[in-house]
């Protein structure tokens, strides 16, 4: 009686793909005989049989893995360097700012251009996280909108008359809002508004006179002969009396 022949269990197709997980991927033949569930002795021979050595493979592929570790670590150590530099740009910017309210601090990080995530900003900062967020969805409140309010009037009035400082525009302002002279004064330094201010022309030399004019010795030739003497040509001739001749 003829015995069946038994197919392979694993075709060519299934031993190339696990070949070239280890020459190609660079992981240990172990790692991947573990993954495939198939003996580390079947995959080694199928690596002898691909004119490749199994030790030379591990050996390789343990470097390449070095290799790729070391390459992480140094992205990591420059992630983190960025970060740092990212962090003491945020701390420059933000001095002052602690000891301000917490929604000017709240205002700071949402329009944040560092890179930094916005947690990141609050543990820098000092704010609570959740109270961050719950700010972001919280309506204006009327106090915040009557301030929108009188700075755009501040703004409209500064355009037209650039030249009232603090005094008149509050003048102007209260009677429309009700607002303090402190209060305008706070709106207009934060919105940079400064009236400006032209100086009088100032008239230094008046030609219309009867003093007596000094003449003019020079004429405008200044070269010296030697010191405390100008040069004879921008000396005038002498002027002869009438009846004097030689």
């Amino acid at each position: 009686m003829e015995k069946k022949k038994v197919p392979p269990r694993y075709d060519a197709a299934f031993k190339e793909g696990a070949v070239k997980l280890v020459t190609e991927s660079g992981r240990q033949p172990k790692e991947v005989a573990d993954e495939l569930g198939i003996s580390v002795t079947s995959l080694r021979d199928w690596l002898k049989l691909s004119g490749v050595s199994p030790k030379e493979a591990g050996r390789s592929n343990k470097d390449a893995k070095r290799i790729r570790e070391l390459e992480a670590q140094l992205r990591e150590a420059r992630k983190r360097e960025s970060e740092k530099d990212d962090i003491i740009a945020v701390l420059k910017k933000s001095v002052g700012i602690l000891s301000k309210p917490q929604n000017v601090s709240n205002e700071f990080v949402k329009t944040d251009t560092s890179g930094l995530s916005k947690d990141k900003l609050c543990q820098l900062l000092n704010i609570s996280r959740s109270a961050y967020y719950a700010w972001l969805v919280r309506p204006p409140s009327k106090r915040s909108l009557k301030g929108k309010a009188i700075l755009r009037e501040l703004v409209r009035l500064h355009t037209k008359y650039p030249t009232f400082g603090l005094d008149p525009l509050h003048q102007l302002v209260k009677p429309l809002f009700g607002a303090s002279r402190k209060r305008i004064h706070r709106l207009k330094k934060q919105a940079h508004i400064r009236s400006i201010r032209h100086k009088a022309y100032k008239v230094t030399t008046n030609s219309n006179h009867n003093n007596a004019v000094s003449p003019n010795l020079l004429g405008r030739k200044f070269k010296a002969v030697r010191p405390n003497q100008a040069h004879p040509a921008a000396r005038p001739a002498p002027k002869v009396r009438e009846g004097m001749g030689f």
